[in-house]
């Protein structure tokens, strides 16, 4: 998660317009001064990102639910097991 925020920074810093002449001329003032599709980037990204943090622990935290970490890890381990014995 850290790397897609460091991500949207750099985005952010290069995706800026410059103010100049040249650019005036090519652009409408809409897209001049509202990037539209980095911040629909930064909306699917976000929600991806949401999505992604849910499914991690799809039961929640009570009790009463799975770790569904610690059940990923050994089907690994059991996977891994498996090929290295073929």
């Amino acid at each position: 998660m850290f790397a897609v925020r460091i991500y949207f920074v750099l985005n952010l810093l290069g995706r800026q317009t410059l103010d100049t002449d040249r650019f005036h001329e090519s652009r409408s003032p809409l897209t001049l001064y509202i990037p539209i599709f980095s911040i629909t980037e930064f909306i699917f990204h976000m929600g991806w990102l949401k999505v992604a943090e849910s499914l991690l622990n799809p039961f929640g935290a009570d009790d009463e639910n799975f770790a569904v970490s610690m059940i990923i890890d050994r089907n690994l381990k059991v996977r891994f097991m498996l090929t290295e014995a073929f």
